[in-house]
């Protein structure tokens, strides 16, 4: 099983760019795609792939690996939740079906949302989770290419900025009473 796995993302390592700079430029396509398409799944259902992409998109698009690697973290776990999700929500959706033929002939209260809604949910949730699959090695590359965030408290601000001399030293606020 694990020499299938590596033969698998060896032929996919073979699509994903090399340098750090195109992978970026994908991952930002694909976040937005997957920020896009968050919109409309939170119809019916709250989750946070909105705010994952937006992650991948800030870790991305200004090329830090600290981000980066948060967000393969919580895309990887995501993907598995939504196979998790589509898997239990497939048989809901035949549920709704039956609720809604017997409702026709009967009246059925029924506090889920009307049928068409739920299938149009469905169908964005299931490019989603393809759009977040094939992501998957692109944000890896992306995430191994990048170089370490300098990220140290020491340092973090450089001595030359003085920002208007707002934190100089022995100053403050004073009121010169003009």
């Amino acid at each position: 099983e694990v020499i299938l796995f590596s033969n698998i993302m060896d032929y996919v390592n073979r699509y994903v760019p090399d340098d750090a700079e195109a992978t970026g430029v994908w991952t930002v396509r694909f976040c937005s795609a997957q920020f896009a398409l968050s919109l409309f799944t939170t119809l019916t259902r709250p989750d946070a792939n909105a705010a994952l992409a937006l992650l991948g998109l800030y870790g991305a698009f200004y090329q830090k690996k600290d981000p980066s690697r948060l967000y393969f973290v919580f895309l990887c776990m995501s993907v598995l939740l939504d196979l998790v999700f589509l898997v239990q929500y497939s048989g809901r959706i035949t549920g709704l079906e039956i609720v809604e033929q017997q409702s026709q002939q009967y009246t059925v209260a029924s506090y889920d949302p009307p049928l068409a809604t739920t299938k149009f949910v469905m169908s964005m949730s299931v490019i989603q989770f393809l759009i977040k699959a094939v992501s998957v090695p692109f944000v890896f590359k992306l995430m191994n290419n990048l170089p370490e965030d300098d990220l140290g408290v020491q340092g973090a601000i450089p001595k030359s900025a003085n920002f208007g001399g707002a934190f100089s030293s022995g100053g403050g606020y004073q009121n010169t009473g003009e």
